[in-house]
């Protein structure tokens, strides 16, 4: 059986070697049930984009939506998000 989240780190390319380490692409599909991850706090920078559903994260105990687009960190406290179908 097929894993309904697909997951792939990718190296960046080293024309953005100096700002991008690396970019992580994952895809949840449209008729699962929403998957919770977490992220431990680190001292990385985070851009994420976001081209499906808006994603809900805690971050602490405040709550976010990510609809498009989010700077984050360094993330002092664990990042718990929520992938919605799609």
């Amino acid at each position: 059986m097929e894993s309904p989240t697909n997951s792939q780190l990718i190296e960046a390319d080293e024309q953005l070697a100096t700002v991008l380490s690396h970019f992580y692409c994952v895809e949840h599909a449209a008729q699962t049930q929403p998957v919770r991850q977490q992220l431990l706090p680190n001292y990385e920078m985070l851009l994420v984009f976001n081209f499906g559903p808006a994603i809900p994260i805690l971050l602490g105990d405040n709550a976010y939506v990510i609809e498009q687009t989010v700077v984050l960190g360094p993330l002092q406290k664990m990042l718990v998000y929520e992938l919605p179908a799609g």
